[in-house]
C-alpha cells in the first residue's frame, strides 16, 4: 500500500483505504479517512509531480515483503527506513527525521541540545541520535534501544 506526502498533503489509492488491515495499519483508519486524498491514479499522480515529493511510506502485508523493496531499492539516490510494523519510508536523500528536527530548531532558534527527541522505530532513530536528549520509548524496537545498549530481560 503506498501512500505519498506532496506538498504537506497525503495521497493514497482509493482501493487500499478498505484494506489498511491487511497493511497493519487499521489502527490509522480515520486518520486515513480525515486527511488523505483519496486517488484512482495514484501512480500518475506520484509521476507528475515526481519533483515535488517529500516522502513515500510503502506498508506491506509483512517484515519480509519490506526487506525485500529495501534490498531492491538500495543504491538508489535516497533515504531508506524502517517504521511501523511492516513499512518502509522513503524520502530524498539527506532528508529524515534527524535533519528535519536540526532545521526546524534552528528555524525556532532554540539550540540542538535544548531539543527532545522520542521514537520507537528505526525511522525516528536520526532524531533520536540528533537531539539534545533522545528517549526510546518502552515498546521501541531493538535498533532503537540499541543506540544505548539497552537490552529487555527475558
Amino acid at each position: 500500500m503506498p501512500q505519498a506526502m506532496i506538498g504537506g498533503k497525503s495521497y493514497i489509492r482509493t482501493r487500499d483505504l478498505d484494506r489498511m488491515d491487511h497493511y497493519g495499519m487499521g489502527v490509522y483508519y480515520s486518520l486515513y479517512v480525515e486527511v488523505a486524498t483519496c486517488t484512482d491514479d495514484w501512480e500518475g499522480l506520484v509521476l507528475s509531480k515526481a519533483q515535488e515529493i517529500d516522502k513515500i511510506n510503502l506498508y506491506h502485508v509483512d517484515r519480509a515483503a519490506s526487506i525485500r523493496t529495501h534490498d531492491r531499492l538500495e543504491g538508489l539516490s535516497i533515504e531508506q527506513a524502517y517504521a511501523e510494523t511492516f513499512s518502509l519510508e522513503l524520502s530524498p536523500s539527506g532528508v529524515n527525521k534527524g535533519t528535519a528536527l536540526l532545521d526546524f530548531a534552528k528555524y525556532l532558534h532554540i539550540p540542538v541540545e535544548e531539543t527532545i527527541a522520542v521514537g520507537d522505530a528505526d525511522n525516528d532513530i536520526p532524531s533520536i541520535k540528533a537531539a539534545g536528549l533522545g528517549v526510546a520509548m518502552g515498546n521501541a524496537n531493538a535498533n532503537v534501544k540499541d543506540i544505548w545498549g539497552i537490552r529487555q530481560a527475558k
